[in-house]
């Protein structure tokens, strides 16, 4: 009788903990980017930052970049480095994946510590009275060392519609952090 009990309460945990489904896989392709000679690893970079804040949300299962890379140079896909979302939706039948995230650097450039950036701002005691709306000023700021923008679509590849779009903008020290910053910014209304 234990042993019995032991089988059925391992299949158990192994059903509530194994696999992940198909219908729960996603894969993250390269980002497109504009700026190859100035930032050559941008794209794999954003790429890995999209992933990472994915794999937090834990919602669903990545698949390995390089195995969707394998299957991209053997079918020819995406050659000039542009998918568009009927080839993501093609790219993720192929290596299992329900959700293929395609994406762009929009923005990408080092910061020299200060720059004018337009703000809104209300007087405090107006705004409590309600008498004063806000008033539009430019406004010299100082930023970090780089900043970072991002544009990222998620690609249902069973219908080959799009399920989210995002952007994000990223600033910080590092490259890395302004990159995890705009990936944090661009999922954060994805469930």
């Amino acid at each position: 009788m234990k042993k019995y009990l032991s089988i059925f309460l391992a299949a158990f945990v192994f059903s509530m903990t194994g696999p992940v489904s198909a219908a729960e896989t996603m894969g993250v392709l390269s980002f497109q980017n504009p700026q190859k000679e100035l930032f050559p690893t941008a794209a794999e970079a954003a790429a890995d930052a999209v992933t990472m804040i994915l794999m937090k949300n834990r919602r669903y299962a990545l698949i390995e970049r390089s195995r969707i890379d394998a299957i991209i140079s053997e079918q020819s896909l995406g050659a000039t480095g542009a998918v568009n979302s009927s080839q993501a939706a093609e790219i993720g039948k192929i290596s299992g994946c329900k959700y293929i995230v395609i994406g762009s650097i929009t923005e990408l450039r080092q910061t020299k510590g200060m720059e004018k950036k337009t703000r809104q701002t209300c007087i405090t005691i107006g705004c409590i009275l309600g008498v004063f709306p806000g008033i539009i000023f430019k406004a010299i700021t100082q930023t970090r060392g780089n900043v970072v923008g991002l544009s990222l679509k998620v690609v249902d590849t069973v219908t080959g519609q799009i399920k989210y779009v995002g952007t994000g903008t990223g600033n910080d020290d590092t490259l890395e952090g302004a990159f995890n910053e705009a990936a944090k910014n661009a999922l954060s209304k994805f469930k």
